[in-house]
């Protein structure tokens, strides 16, 4: 469906979720006999209302009303259904009942306040009830469709991370063994079964600051279970600083359909291929899952691979696409990729016409030497720099025919500039990262690397190859050094292993050629070893989905219910975590964040998914409004629960106050995550 269509069937679900909330609190009042003056969706002046005996009006007709009151004409409906203006919620107005004037009572045997504790409670509690039965429906009735969800298969371990630094248990020191990989399938958290990715997020995201969740992974060359401690640490700006461990879902192996047909990476549109075609062969070999095509291409070591690309359609025409790996390379602590210290520079490989960065002057094969107030970008950099932008112009400089050129300003469009770059297609040097082992050399911001003892090199691809067998063949004749990294001396994995010859040409006005021997230790020697290949083309696969079907209603009932349950004690816990700091305002969504993901949840997913976030919500409200917060439902059953204890109501000093405080601290919320929601959408669609 469009954006237009699922918006507003996004917003017919609200509606939908507000009207049984309400309806729960509405016929529980008329069952126990607590007379309704008004049943509302939405908040403020009314749009339109509906009155029994007098029909639809627009506007209120409590005004009418009130003026039949003394004939006494039973004709005339007691209670008002209004929609109002503000759609963000809705009441039921009982006789006696005013959150905002708590002392206010009506001698009215049918007035709220006139009704025993237990009479009021039903009534109270009826609309988190309601919300949570037709959230579980919800729940059936998706999983009796399908529901697609990532299995709790890890896709990709980000390096550094918690989860690809820990070593399994009782297997400490020993490099096969450190961290997670592609592959493994994670069976349970906490010794808890899970099915989904899902869970993997929210029982990293929801951790207790340092404390350990416990991984049982299945890895296909293991017999028997691994288990892994994992410490959840605050995640990159990439994911709000949200707490993570490092590991993303996995991938299918069919392409995706990017936002504009120009976005699909050179290698694949030049070659014919197309959204929805799927990866079906490397070499010739068949595979069946994402993994297999990295370790694949990691294997290659750099070398041109021919990957098979097949189409969906009735025909079933196969492309042969010849791609090459690209280093992966080491990764500093801030996850930047280096080699030796050496970071490669941002090369244009395809500039999209109509966009930014074709308006500005770029051209395939410029490097760029300054985006905004940075100086040769590297690629985390220049993905910082975009999306920090938000919409302000930025200083663009390139290096094109051996000298630097200003292209002036450029401003992103929707957080894009709209190029394709390469950051290991040249021998260039972008920069030189502190303490590490080419330092020394004080390298200019574009020199070049021309050889490593003797051997030319034409890009980063060169430089690792040569670089891992240097490494490999010196560790191999250094026992010593390994039982170091076991044992985890420092001294010895600082100690020179072996030294390198780098011959490089200064970006400076006369191009002077030099040559150094660069020592390598133990540790550099160790992560250039096991550097390994990756495809440029990662981010154009699909993400993997695997449908969740219940065999019958009864199956399906349980899956909602352990659905609803999970739900609600993450609901919670995210709120504990938001306490103790770990979780923060930004990582919430407030409506205008649920509008938009909800929209974008309806227009790629469908029906059967918008009913399952719609049944998601319908559990957050269930806990939100059962918090003992006054003037939510919660707060109000934290009331009576008192009034029953001491046998009378509490003081009206005390529930007028606590209603102020419950009422700041919700608009609090409110404007805050409204405030993050708004920020995050400008980004989005302004850069």
């Amino acid at each position: 469906m469009d954006s237009a269509g699922a918006l507003i069937l996004l917003l017919i679900g609200f509606g939908f979720l507000i009207f049984v909330h309400e309806l729960g609190h509405f016929l529980v009042a008329k069952w126990v006999g607590i007379k309704v003056t008004q049943f509302a969706i939405g908040f403020g002046p009314a749009i339109l209302a509906w009155r029994k005996g007098m029909g639809m009006r627009f506007g209120s007709t409590e005004g009418e009303f009130q003026a039949q009151v003394d004939e006494s004409d039973l004709s005339v409906g007691e209670t008002e259904y209004r929609l109002n203006w503000l759609p963000l919620g809705g009441y039921v107005k009982m006789l006696g009942q005013d959150d905002m004037d708590p002392g206010s009572r009506i001698e009215d045997p049918r007035s709220f306040t006139a009704k025993p504790v237990w009479a009021r409670a039903c009534v109270i509690s009826a609309g988190v009830v309601m919300n949570l039965i037709f959230a579980l429906l919800f729940f059936i009735v998706c999983f009796l469709k399908g529901v697609a969800f990532p299995p709790n298969i890890v896709g990709s371990v980000s390096p550094n991370s918690p989860a690809a630094q820990t070593f399994a248990d009782g297997y400490d020191g020993q490099e096969a063994y450190r961290g997670l990989r592609p592959g493994d399938v994670i069976t349970q958290i906490n010794s808890k079964p899970i099915e989904d990715f899902l869970a993997i997020k929210m029982a990293a995201g929801l951790g207790r600051r340092g404390q350990a969740i416990e991984l049982t992974v299945e890895r296909e060359s293991e017999t028997l279970p691994l288990i892994y401690r994992v410490v959840p640490t605050q995640g990159p700006a990439a994911i709000e600083k949200m707490m993570w461990i490092g590991l993303s879902p996995p991938l299918s192996l069919k392409i995706g359909k990017p936002a504009e047909e120009s976005e699909l990476p050179p290698t694949l549109s030049r070659a014919g291929v197309e959204p929805g075609m799927k990866l079906i062969a490397v070499d010739g070999r068949e595979i069946s899952q994402f993994h297999q095509w990295e370790n694949m291409v990691n294997a290659s070591e750099g070398q041109t691979v021919i990957a098979t690309f097949r189409s969906a359609s009735p025909d079933g025409k196969s492309i042969d696409v010849p791609m090459a790996s690209i280093p992966a390379m080491q990764a500093s602590e801030a996850g930047v990729r280096h080699l030796l210290g050496m970071v490669p520079p941002v090369k244009i490989e395809q500039v999209m016409t109509g966009k930014p960065a074709h308006a500005a002057g770029l051209k395939v094969g410029d490097f760029l030497t300054r985006l905004g107030n940075r100086d040769w970008p590297d690629v985390q950099t220049l993905i910082q720099t975009v999306g920090d932008s938000k919409g302000e112009p930025l200083a663009l400089s390139v290096f094109r025919d051996g000298k630097e050129q200003s292209l002036g300003l450029v401003t992103t469009f929707k957080g894009k500039l709209g190029f394709h770059f390469s950051n290991t297609n040249s021998n260039r040097v972008g920069q030189v990262l502190p303490d590490t082992s080419l330092e020394r050399l004080s390298l200019v911001r574009g020199s070049r690397v021309i050889a490593l003892n003797e051997q030319p090199v034409a890009n980063f691809g060169d430089m690792q190859r040569i670089l891992g067998r240097i490494s490999s063949e010196a560790l191999a004749a250094s026992p010593q050094p390994k039982e170091a990294m076991v044992t985890g001396d420092a001294q010895d994995a600082s100690a020179t292993l072996v030294s390198v010859r780098v011959t490089y040409q200064l970006n400076v006005a006369t191009d002077p050629i030099a040559t150094e021997q660069i020592p390598i230790d133990y540790e550099t020697a160790r992560e250039l070893a096991q550097a390994g290949w990756q495809s440029p083309n990662t981010s154009t696969f699909k993400r993997l989905e695997i449908p969740v079907v219940a065999r019958g209603p009864l199956h399906a009932t349980v899956l909602g219910l352990e659905k609803t349950r999970l739900f609600m004690m993450q609901t919670y816990l995210t709120l504990l975590r938001l306490i103790q700091g770990t979780v923060t305002p930004r990582h919430l969504r407030g409506p205008v964040g649920i509008v938009e993901i909800g929209t974008l949840i309806a227009r790629e997913k469908g029906w059967t998914f918008l009913l399952f976030f719609l049944g998601l919500i319908s559990v957050n409200l269930v806990v939100i409004n059962f918090l003992p917060i006054p003037i939510v439902d919660g707060g109000l059953m934290m009331f009576l629960i008192i009034e029953k204890l001491k046998g009378s109501p509490v003081s009206v000093r005390v529930q007028s106050a606590a209603t102020i405080v419950g009422l700041a601290l919700i608009i609090a919320v409110f404007v805050t995550v409204t405030w993050f929601d708004v920020v995050r959408l400008s980004l989005r669609f302004t850069g």
